[in-house]
């Protein structure tokens, strides 16, 4: 049997995948607009963890166009979690 995307995601990321399928959810609920047309580059860390913050200000540095950067609390583990994407290419 072949592992889901989160799982693979999870492992990589250390991020649990109910977290990983809520912040899908977030990003589906934001990328739906017209105004975040053509997104990509999408990344996220949690806060507070050097390695994964550190891929983010990689990702973050390596986009163009429009910028979407926010801190979210997640509701299932409390921690907050860095979400963005770029848009509008």
């Amino acid at each position: 049997m072949f592992k889901s995307q989160y799982e693979i995601l999870e492992n990589i990321s250390g991020i649990p995948v109910d977290v990983l399928t809520w912040i899908e959810d977030y990003l589906n609920d934001r990328t739906e607009s017209d105004a975040y047309e053509y997104s990509d580059n999408v990344r996220v860390a949690q806060v507070g963890s050097m390695e994964q913050e550190s891929k983010y200000d990689e990702a973050v540095s390596n986009g163009c166009c429009g910028f979407y950067d926010e801190t979210e609390s997640c509701p299932i583990d409390g921690k907050e979690y860095r979400i963005g994407f770029n848009y509008g290419h």
